[in-house]
């Protein structure tokens, strides 16, 4: 994400939360801005 205009980004698919939150803090570790994990039914279940 290099501007605010960037939309969010797919970082993949995940069979369980576990793999999901891993990404998502490596993610936020790396410099992201944001993260968001979302359920099946695209109901956020982790933002940060």
């Amino acid at each position: 994400m290099n501007n605010a205009y960037t939309a969010w980004m797919t970082a993949g698919t995940y069979g369980n939360f576990n793999g999901a939150l891993s990404t998502a803090l490596r993610k936020k570790k790396a410099g992201a801005i944001a993260v968001q994990i979302q359920d099946v039914n695209k109901a956020v279940v982790y933002s940060s």
